[in-house]
């Protein structure tokens, strides 16, 4: 989906996920909810900041509003070519709508969850200051509808604005790469998000380049091994964030350590790091195959 199976509940509808390059070129569909001054219902907030798109966008003259075209007016009666849509919060009033990605269409470990109010990425400066939590619903979503792998345990993310290929939020549901995951069960992490900047987060991994000739075989990341609910990971990473660094420039996620409420939440961005090249793209780390030519 991006420059980047078990069915689902009641999912009779085809997959609808297209490749990274059809889908910059083609049309979806998500959502619920609506943005102020539509005439849809669901929706209290105003116009969102300029930082998170305007609800005018539409892929008829921009194939990066594609998936916000197919978010608007959709409800959980009426999902549009979604699996399914359902409500994350009351106050304020939210739905996301959950949908097959496009990057590993044929197999079972790529979805994506989308708000339905118009956020057009990472950097949205709603995702920092305003409820509801996506990632809370992102984990529910992928426990539910991602196998269990003992040796690939779940992974969730967002790419940078710098490397996506559409501007509305979706937060991938997928597996992490073994080889990834190997290498992040040999770090000594951090575990406080305090310390997520700190030169001891600074770990290279090993990467899944499915998208590069010649193919890139690791990258740096930064990495906190935290216990407890996933929280806001947005707000979290702009707390610590350098003031040198944007939040358009970053990935985030978190991939499950196979024990408990623990996970690795894990960042990069798309210009280099204090220890070397990092990356801008999260499906980096995703357990999907190699693009067929």
């Amino acid at each position: 989906m991006d420059s980047d199976s078990t069915p689902l509940p009641g999912a009779s509808t085809p997959s609808r996920g297209l490749s990274r390059r059809t889908f910059l070129t083609t049309t979806a569909a998500l959502g619920v909810g609506a943005v102020a001054g539509t005439g849809v219902a669901g929706i209290a907030w105003g116009a969102p900041p300029p930082d998170c798109g305007s609800p005018s966008d539409s892929g008829k003259t921009n194939a990066r509003f594609w998936l916000w075209d197919q978010v608007k007016g959709c409800t959980p009666a009426q999902p549009g070519s979604n699996l399914y849509v359902k409500q994350i919060s009351a106050s304020p009033n939210r739905y996301y709508a959950i949908r097959r990605g496009g990057d590993n269409p044929h197999g079972n470990n790529d979805m994506l969850l989308m708000p339905t109010n118009r956020i057009s990425g990472i950097e949205c400066s709603h995702l920092r200051h305003d409820p509801p939590n996506w990632w809370a619903g992102a984990w529910r979503e992928a426990v539910a509808n991602i196998p269990a792998k003992p040796s690939s345990p779940l992974a969730l993310g967002v790419n940078s604005k710098d490397r996506r290929g559409q501007d509305q939020l979706h937060i991938h549901l997928s597996q992490v790469f073994y080889p990834t995951f190997s290498d992040l069960r040999q770090i000594q992490p951090v575990t406080k998000i305090s310390d997520w900047m700190s030169p001891q987060a600074n770990v290279e991994l090993r990467i899944n380049d499915r998208h590069k000739t010649p193919l890139r075989k690791t990258a740096w990341f930064r990495v906190v091994k935290y216990t407890g609910a996933l929280p806001n990971l947005f707000a979290e990473l702009a707390k610590v964030l350098p003031a040198t660094e944007s939040m358009e420039h970053q990935v985030v996620g978190a991939v499950w350590t196979g024990i408990g409420s623990t996970y690795y939440l894990i960042n990069s961005t798309a210009l280099k790091t204090p220890k070397g090249p990092g990356t801008g793209l999260l499906d980096f780390i995703y357990n999907w195959p190699a693009n067929k030519p």
